[in-house]
């Protein structure tokens, strides 16, 4: 499915997401608030520890540029499922 920032939110000067309280819109019609986390490379929520941080709780969408390999699959501190869209 497709993705659109609907909003991008307010861009976070701080240590956390990049976008707080951001709408996206899926192909599918269902809208979600929430944060926004932008990666060079989609291996970097991992390798950047945001699944362990609370945090990042609240992302709903990880835009990223580069996908070498397989997908991976991310997900917060609570085990929840985050979107993931490529930028092209």
């Amino acid at each position: 499915r497709t993705v659109e920032v609907i909003h991008f939110g307010e861009w976070n000067h701080e240590a956390g997401p990049d976008f707080k309280r951001a709408l996206v819109r899926f192909s599918d019609g269902a809208e979600c608030e929430g944060d926004i986390e932008l990666d060079p490379d989609i291996r970097d929520w991992e390798a950047h520890g945001h699944a362990q941080n609370p945090a990042y709780a609240g992302v709903v969408l990880q835009l990223f540029l580069t996908a070498p390999g397989p997908v991976l699959y991310a997900r917060t501190v609570d085990h929840r499922a985050v979107a993931q869209a490529r930028l092209e």
